[in-house]
């Protein structure tokens, strides 16, 4: 047998404090790239374009309007696109305010006192046609439509014509041209011609 050797001091436990920190640092950078991602994610999303109240559009932004259920609904839309639109020109508390160039879209099931009235402006495309009803209330307004030229709606009060000219300033039309003016929210003129 051997003799015992000298006493060795125990292992030196080294301290991996350096590690824990640099581990805890990398996380938190990791989570706050993450969240700065997610929220970025979050504002890329385009929230509805349909609105349900006068806040969820504002004046100089675009709609088109459809009929649901009965009633008149409403989403927002480019207002480079080539189809026809309307354009918010103001939001008022009562219709008349708008003024007679304007038609008005409000907003049957928002409760009352919180949502105003939206004026809105038929956006035309020069060149092109369009058939109006001759009513103005109920869902007329998503009547308004584009139509072939050579082919116009024939119902009774219905007014077919073609928008000869589109400016942006008061127009100086042709005797025998209709015209249509809109100040707000950008001006825009338009001399128009009845199809027969």
């Amino acid at each position: 047998m051997y003799p015992p050797g000298p006493p060795f001091p125990p292992p030196r436990r080294k301290k991996r404090t350096w590690l824990w920190v640099s581990l805890g640092a990398v996380g938190l950078v990791v989570f706050a790239l993450g969240a700065f991602g997610v929220q970025r994610l979050v504002d890329s999303v385009p929230s509805s374009p349909r609105l349900f109240n006068s806040d969820d559009v504002a004046v100089g932004e675009c709609i088109q309007v459809s009929v649901r259920d009965g009633y008149l609904d409403a989403e927002r839309v480019s207002c480079r696109i080539k189809e026809f639109h309307l354009v918010v020109a103001d939001k008022v508390v009562n219709e008349p305010d708008c003024g007679p160039e304007y038609s008005r879209y409000w907003f049957v099931n928002a409760r009352p006192g919180t949502s105003l009235v939206l004026c809105v402006a038929q956006v035309y495309q020069q060149g092109r046609c369009y058939y109006e009803p001759s009513a103005v209330g109920g869902t007329s307004l998503a009547e308004i439509r584009e139509i072939d030229c050579d082919k116009p709606v024939l119902k009774p009060g219905a007014t077919n014509f073609r928008v000869d000219t589109k400016i942006s300033r008061k127009p100086t039309c042709d005797p025998g041209q209709g015209q249509y003016y809109v100040p707000k929210p950008t001006p825009a003129g338009y001399c128009i011609s009845l199809l027969e």
